[in-house]
């Protein structure tokens, strides 16, 4: 039994088994992407399904026809690829959002508690700034 091979040595059936299983070219349709966009976002199926396929089908109809959707191998992929990616963005703003309050904790207390004069206005400023307000450079004002 010989097995056929792409130009790159590589089974074909592998290559055709790129992205967790899918075909390369398996694409979703513009009302599969929202039917996935919605249940990615916590909707439920049969509110996913309405919302993309603009229907008013009854409840038996639209969980029968959302059912179905998720049979789909694509559906089912695309659906834990956004799930995940979703999960990843929400660990990093979750991280940046900690680091922000770090810092700002930790520009008020030096703001609180140096005793250098300079540092603790260097400490104002860069916690201002943080803020989005904005401090004329005090050193400017002094040369006019």
């Amino acid at each position: 039994m010989l097995m056929q091979t792409t130009s790159s040595g590589i089974p074909a059936a592998a290559n055709e088994n790129l992205l967790g299983g899918l075909p390369r070219q398996a694409k979703l349709t513009a009302k599969q992407s929202k039917f996935v966009a919605g249940v990615a976002d916590g909707k439920s199926l049969i509110a996913a399904y309405r919302a993309s396929y603009a229907t008013q089908a009854n409840d038996k109809v639209a969980s029968v026809s959302a059912n179905e959707l998720m049979r789909n191998p694509k559906i089912i992929m695309a659906i834990k690829t956004m799930v995940a990616q979703k999960t990843q963005e929400s660990k990093h703003a979750s991280t940046e959002a900690e680091a922000k309050l770090f810092l700002v904790e930790q520009l008020m207390e030096t703001c609180r508690n140096c005793q250098d004069e300079a540092l603790r206005l260097r400490a104002l400023e860069l916690l201002a700034a943080s803020m989005g307000i904005v401090i004329p450079n005090s050193h400017a004002q002094q040369s006019d």
